[in-house]
């Protein structure tokens, strides 16, 4: 299907009918792009993140049918497995307490499991040109959505901001200081921004999209920018410049210049942390709890292997010495696995992680070499200095940007790669560019050089 393909909602359309099939499928992609404008509301007592968790999966398992991949299937399994043992040694050896949030790892697990197959399934039905069209547009309205909410929470006193904190913390009298948007959190929304870079960049490759791509770059810079979440503006400039060289240094220069007219000294004061010299203690903080987590699995040889198990309400009850946070929240993905799953679970994440987002294919992909490169930079900064994977919504982005680089590459099992046609003003760069199939083979017979 191209881009500018009809309405699929034909006239005597059919339940089953490709027609209404595909209409599924894009109903499908734009409520998963659009669950992170779902508020959280962290000032009433609930389960909103798990309700979140819920409702996502619930619609992945209906977009899921017909399409299951053994080896994400598996590797989810093995670290399931691991993770249950864990959690059963916990309870039932250490009798640590049993809580409700003790749980909620699983369900991240079945984001991993879940999510990318339903997406395979659904840019299979709609085919590459349709399926990254619809991601542009709902991711585009997304972001535009998460940047009015950072403009209220700054120049307003609009209570409803309050709706969308992860926390009571979060309101609007916070969101005055460093904004937490649609996100919750202002180091999630840093994230958020980041990785919104890192789908805009993809989609830069696809000349029709070239537009929307620049939109998305430029709001996840605007939305890092405005959470002050250092490692989120790092992530978000990291992808720019990545993904679009001169034109993203550009963009990344224009975006700090704006940041400085409109908060002037006070953005320097929280960039540093503090009225003078830089402030690292938030960094050291997260380099004590790895540290201390390390120490605490590593007194056991079984809690070595299995960690201490899922427990919130037992991990903050460990010691840590001249630090604010507990091993509860950590701020990073990495001792989060490591201090709750142990060696082995760190092993299993991470072969999760390789057949969800296929680094080994997208790594050998020319087509998309670049942009893997740039996106497993991405993860390695953003697993060990931030939860990357640790949120609803920063997860749901980072699972359709991972999935989107492999369908720009052609790497999606029964999904063509999308056509790049020249576009008006790309049109004599794109036809002196080699012929590259979608595994980074050069097809012989044109000489698209020659052109002159």
């Amino acid at each position: 299907m191209s881009l500018s393909a009809p309405s699929p909602f034909g006239r005597g359309a059919k339940a089953g009918s490709p027609g209404v099939r595909s209409a599924a499928a894009r109903s499908y992609l734009v409520v998963v792009i659009l669950c992170s404008l779902a508020p959280y509301a962290g000032a009433i007592e609930g389960y909103t993140v798990s309700a979140l968790l819920i409702a996502v999966l619930a619609c992945s398992g209906i977009a899921l049918v017909g399409r299951i991949s053994l080896s994400r299937i598996g590797s989810g399994l093995a670290y399931g497995a691991l993770m249950a043992l864990s959690a059963l040694i916990s309870f039932s050896v250490w009798n640590r307490p049993v809580e409700v949030s003790s749980f909620s790892d699983f369900m991240f697990l079945a984001l991993w499991m879940i999510v990318p197959l339903a997406l395979d399934s659904t840019a299979s039905k709609l085919g590459a040109d349709s399926y990254l069209k619809t991601l542009a547009v709902a991711a585009l309205v997304a972001a535009a959505a998460n940047l009015i909410v950072i403009l209220f929470g700054f120049y307003s006193e609009e209570s409803w901001v309050d709706l969308f904190g992860e926390t009571a913390r979060f309101d609007s009298s916070y969101a005055k200081v460093r904004a937490f948007g649609a996100i919750g959190q202002p180091g999630k929304l840093g994230m958020w921004g980041g990785l919104t870079c890192v789908l805009g960049g993809v989609l830069r490759r696809i000349p029709a999209l070239r537009s929307y791509a620049l939109g998305l770059t430029v709001l996840g810079l605007v939305s890092a920018a405005a959470s002050f979440s250092r490692v989120g503006i790092i992530l978000a400039a990291l992808a720019t410049l990545g993904l679009w060289g001169r034109y993203g240094a550009l963009m990344v220069v224009m975006c700090a210049f704006a940041g400085m007219v409109f908060r002037g000294d006070e953005a320097g004061v929280l960039l540093l942390r503090s009225d003078g010299a830089v402030d690292f203690s938030s960094l050291d903080n997260r380099l004590v709890l790895r540290q201390v987590a390390y120490e605490t699995i590593s007194e056991e040889p079984v809690r070595f292997l299995l960690g201490f198990g899922p427990s919130k309400e037992a991990a903050d009850q460990v010691t840590v010495p001249m630090v604010d946070h507990s091993l509860r929240h950590p701020d990073s993905s990495f001792t989060v696995v490591l201090f709750r799953y142990g060696l082995l679970g760190v092993l299993a994440a991470g072969i999760l992680v390789e057949t969800v987002v296929g680094w080994r294919r997208t790594l050998r992909t020319a087509a998309v070499r670049r942009e893997a490169i740039t996106f497993l930079i991405i993860t390695g900064l953003g697993v060990s200095l931030d939860p990357l994977f640790h949120d609803a919504k920063v997860l749901i982005l980072y699972l359709l940007a991972a999935q989107s680089i492999q369908v720009v590459g052609g790497l999606v099992p029964g999904v063509a790669a999308p056509r790049r046609q020249a576009g008006p003003v790309l049109g004599r760069r794109a036809a002196l560019q080699p012929d590259v199939g979608p595994h980074g083979v050069v097809r012989p017979g044109i000489n698209r050089g020659s052109v002159k």
